[in-house]
């Protein structure tokens, strides 16, 4: 499951992806959500009209409610077309990720290619948590969780910026925050949910996982 609002949500983020369904049983969707996609057999945004695609046979398994995209690490992801609907000056993403292997570099949780990215990084037994946006295609201003989620748990994440202020929350604790002193620029490319593929000439950045 994915929520975005602001930059978008998958359901969160600059979208938000969460790759946990949310279930009817679960507290109400938040005012000012933009878009949501809660990985239930496809790639549609349950609140807005940024559907997504799903690519190289991405796909779908259980998870703690309903079912959640899954991706192989290799080349898979979902790719949500460019809208200025996910694009704000102040915005907040949150999901539900499973991670099934050690990430070699990094693996984008959801994003858009050269702009702000909800990521997992290499850790030692776990994963680390970053987040991030662009001021430029080259630097990427950010914050990455104090301690690190483990590989085949869920755990719920979510980042916000306020505009002056990043911050990264694990299963609802803050594990990292910081003050770029910058703002965030939009590239203009897609987003993506489990990495970048042929995304304004990018290809990289798999994400192993639910």
């Amino acid at each position: 499951v994915i929520r975005a609002s602001g930059c978008a949500a998958v359901g969160l983020f600059c979208l938000l992806p969460a790759f946990r369904a949310w279930s009817a049983d679960c507290v109400s969707p938040p005012a000012g959500l933009v878009s949501w996609w809660p990985g239930e057999g496809n790639a549609t945004d349950f609140t807005g009209t940024n559907n997504g695609t799903l690519l190289n046979g991405a796909t779908f398994a259980p998870a703690e409610v309903g079912s959640a995209f899954s991706f192989n690490g290799n080349n898979q992801c979902v790719q949500v077309p460019y809208s200025h609907t996910l694009v704000s000056s102040n915005y907040s993403m949150e999901t539900w990720v499973k991670p099934m292997a050690q990430v070699s570099d990094q693996g984008v949780i959801f994003g858009q290619a050269y702009g702000c990215q909800l990521t997992a990084r290499q850790g030692t037994s776990g994963v680390l948590i970053g987040f991030y946006f662009a001021t430029s295609p080259v630097n990427f201003p950010g914050v990455v969780s104090i301690s690190e989620i483990p590989i085949g748990q869920f755990t719920h994440l979510a980042g916000t910026w306020d505009g002056t202020t990043l911050r990264l929350y694990s299963n609802g604790v803050l594990s990292a925050q910081g003050t770029p002193g910058a703002s965030p620029v939009d590239s203009g490319c897609a987003f993506s949910i489990g990495g970048h593929y042929n995304n304004c000439g990018f290809v990289g950045q798999f994400f192993n996982g639910l």
